[in-house]
This record gives structure tokens, C-alpha cells and sequence, in this order.
């Protein structure tokens, strides 16, 4: 007889039970035994190949010459049993079959699938030469798909079912734990992942503009109680931890213009911001390179007829700490917006355009206005160049740009101006470049 076999286990069935073999002959396949096991039992297989005819019999060979040499390289024959299987010719033969080779009883392992044990029954799921040889059968009906399993591998393998069943329950808790701590990593993950991506809001008392993205002053911050007895603050929502919108409101969440105690700070009655890469928590705040900033202007009046929205789009500079920063008019349009020429005329240059001047004749009635006088006042000016400090990231120096990136001033001669701040980022001085 032969020691060293090709197939540890051969399995018959009705082909009307082939959804059940490939289970099965992946299931054994699959399996790999606990090493405790393998310690206490010496010369178990650490794989066991199955054959199952359909999957492995060559092309061009009969069924009879290919089934008598795999059954003959096989070590065990598992049997598939059910009442198609009783009557499967093929099923009865592989069993004469492997009989014949000279096999021992204790070689054939039965697994019932269907039907009874019992050779009184209709249903009875043993072919003819299985009732003759009176062998147990590991049983899914009676036992159950999982522990039948258990059974039948505990007996091709001579190990005690108990002790193969007491690892694979050890083995079962020990997936459920790594799978319910996989579980709670990803649902921690995933909640992390929807706060961090949700827009969220914080007010202030203040802010500082850092690289041209406005940041709350944390000393600052306010709580939504604060906001009620307080005339004015800064609502600025984060997504990703990044700003996106910044509102100047007052004590009713009603956005309102800017007074003159930030003048000159370019500060907007409400931005979004806009960045030229995605949201990444990685990348550090100096590499945000904010894309586009759409402002919505309000003239300092209390009227919302004045409300005019006004685009900033920024574009790289000749060094890292450089930018050009261009206006248009609207929020979607390209179409070049002329700041004041008389910077000195308003709390905040952004303020002023040929626009709004005009706005402010109609609406005023008077030509002799200082804005009438300020619309015939010719202003190149429709870029700020933008000098950021490379350490801490505030502007630093502003520079007046022509459309074609030519320095450019005022009707008073002023073409820019220099800032200094405090250790917490509040603008402490201010001087213009005549």
C-alpha cells in the first residue's frame, strides 16, 4: 500500500451536491491546524490537498481511468451523503473503487448533508455499499454546518473532537476580538474622519491673517454668550482645520461693515476662502496657498443696496514668501478691479472702486461729491504684491501693482506700506512707502 499519496482525502458526491463539495474541498483547503495541535500531534499535515473530480480530472481522460488513479493517490475518501448521493452510480462505484485498492473502512469518512442515516427511510442518504459498512458520520443536520466540520476534520486528522473543538473555539473569540477592535478602530476612524471633514464654527473677538488665511486669536474666542452683550465679532467657520468663510457680524449674527479701528487691515464684511490643493491634515498652514478669496464688501453703510461682491485671486510671487494678489469685480467674473487713489480716504482700501463710486453718485444725487471728484482720480492700481514673514507668516509688507505687474502708487504718491505686530499677531504699527 502505498505511504506517500498525492491527495490527502478524495471526495464523491452527486453532482445535484456540488455547491456543497467546492465548500467543502475549500473549507479543508483552507484549513490550518492550530500549532498547539500540531506540538501535541506529531505527523499532521500542515495543508491538506483535496481532489474533487470536476476541478481536477485532465481533459481527453475517461472518468473511469482518471477517478481509479486519483482514488488510488488519495489517502482518505470523504462521501458526501444525501438521498442523490444514495443514488448516484458514481458515488457507489468510487466507494467499491477505493475499497477494491485494498483501503481500510477507517479511510472512508462519511458527511451527511441531507436526508437520514437510516436505511428504513425514503430519504435515507447512504448508496448501497456505505449501508454495509456501518460507519459513523459526522452529521450538518444533527450537529450543525460548523461543528460537522469540526467532526470530520477531527477524524481525517486522529485528533480527539474535543480537543480540536476547544482551539477552534479559542480561535473563534480570538478573530472576534481582532475583529471587534478592527471594528471600533474603523468606527473611531470614521467618526474622526466626519468631524475633522464638518464644517465647524468658532467666534472671536479678533484675528490675525497668517499667509493671507485669517486665524482666530485663541485669547480671543468667543463663547456664544459673549456674542450677545458684544456689539460686533468674527465668525469664522473651519473645515478640515482649515478657515473657509469669515463673517463680520454683530450682536444678532447679522453681518455688518467694518469700523475704523481696523484700518487699513483690508478686512472684509464676509470672505471664503478658497486653497489650491485638498483639504490634507498634513500639510503645514504655510503651504495652504490659498487659491481665491471672494469678498462681499459693504462701503461702511447700513444699507444693503452698497453690498457688492468683489473677488481676490492669488497667484505665486518670485519667492516662497511672495504673492500677487489680483480684484475683480463679482465673484465669478475676470474682469480687473481698480482700487482706490486715495488710500487715505478710506478705513479700507478694498473698499473703494470705480463701482461703488459710481453706486454712491446715483444714490447721493451730488456731483460735487468727494466720490464724483475720486471717479475722475485715474488709479492703476489692480494688484497688491504681498510680503509675508517666513517665520511667523503675517504680511509684512504691501506693495501697489499695475495691471502688468508694475509698481504703482497713488494721487498721494503712496505705493504700499510696511507693518509691524505684536508677539500675538495684532497689528502694532503701520507706515506708508512714499
Amino acid at each position: 500500500m502505498k505511504n506517500n499519496f498525492k491527495y490527502f482525502a478524495f471526495i464523491s458526491y452527486s453532482r445535484k451536491n456540488e455547491k456543497e463539495a467546492i465548500w467543502l474541498q475549500k473549507k479543508l483547503e483552507s484549513y490550518r491546524l492550530p500549532a498547539v495541535l500540531q506540538k501535541q500531534y506529531e505527523g499532521l499535515p500542515k495543508k491538506l490537498h483535496i481532489f474533487r473530480d470536476k476541478t481536477d480530472i485532465c481533459a481527453g481522460d475517461t472518468v473511469e481511468n482518471a477517478l481509479s488513479r486519483e482514488l488510488q493517490d488519495s489517502k482518505n475518501l470523504i462521501v458526501l451523503c444525501s438521498p442523490d448521493s444514495a443514488k448516484s452510480e458514481y458515488v457507489n462505484y468510487e466507494i467499491q473503487s477505493f475499497l477494491s485498492l485494498g483501503r481500510s473502512t477507517e479511510n472512508i469518512f462519511p458527511l451527511i448533508i441531507a436526508g437520514s442515516p437510516s436505511a428504513e427511510s425514503e430519504q435515507c442518504c447512504f448508496s448501497p455499499q456505505l449501508k454495509n459498512l456501518n460507519l459513523n458520520a459526522a452529521d450538518v443536520i444533527a450537529d450543525g454546518k460548523k461543528n460537522a466540520f469540526v467532526r470530520l476534520l477531527a477524524s481525517l486528522l486522529g485528533i480527539k473532537y474535543d480537543d480540536l473543538k476547544r482551539r477552534e473555539h479559542i480561535r473563534t473569540v480570538r478573530r472576534n476580538a481582532v475583529s471587534i477592535s478592527a471594528a471600533t478602530v474603523f468606527a473611531v476612524f470614521l467618526c474622526a474622519f466626519l468631524w475633522y471633514i464638518t464644517p465647524h464654527t468658532r467666534y472671536y473677538g479678533d484675528y490675525i491673517t497668517r499667509w493671507g488665511i485669517p486665524e482666530g486669536i485663541e485669547e480671543t474666542r468667543l463663547t456664544s454668550d459673549d456674542i450677545k452683550h458684544l456689539p460686533e465679532h468674527y465668525r469664522i467657520v473651519y473645515k478640515c482645520g482649515r478657515p473657509i468663510k469669515l463673517v463680520h457680524e454683530n450682536s444678532h449674527l447679522v453681518p455688518i461693515a467694518e469700523s475704523t479701528k481696523y484700518e487699513h487691515q483690508n478686512r472684509p464684511q464676509q470672505a471664503e476662502f478658497y486653497y489650491k490643493h485638498s483639504f490634507s491634515p498634513f500639510i503645514d498652514i504655510q503651504n495652504w496657498q490659498l487659491e481665491r478669496v471672494v469678498c462681499i464688501i459693504n462701503p461702511n453703510r447700513s444699507d444693503s443696496l452698497h453690498n457688492h461682491t468683489m473677488q481676490i485671486v492669488y497667484e505665486n510671487g518670485e519667492s516662497k514668501n511672495t504673492v500677487f494678489a489680483s480684484f475683480y469685480y463679482g465673484a465669478d467674473t475676470q474682469i480687473p478691479k481698480t482700487l482706490s487713489n486715495d488710500i487715505l480716504s478710506y478705513q479700507n482700501i478694498y473698499y473703494s472702486d470705480y463701482e461703488n463710486l459710481l453706486e454712491s453718485i446715483l444714490y447721493d444725487n451730488a456731483e460735487s461729491s468727494p466720490e464724483y471728484k475720486m471717479l475722475f482720480d485715474n488709479s492703476n492700481i489692480c494688484k497688491h504684491k504681498i510680503i509675508y514673514d517666513e517665520n511667523s507668516g503675517f504680511d509684512i509688507e504691501t506693495i501697489f501693482y499695475s495691471q502688468n505687474k508694475q509698481i504703482t502708487a497713488d494721487k498721494n504718491g503712496i505705493y504700499g506700506y510696511k507693518r509691524s505686530y505684536t508677539s500675538n499677531g495684532l497689528l502694532e504699527k503701520e507706515s506708508y512707502s512714499i
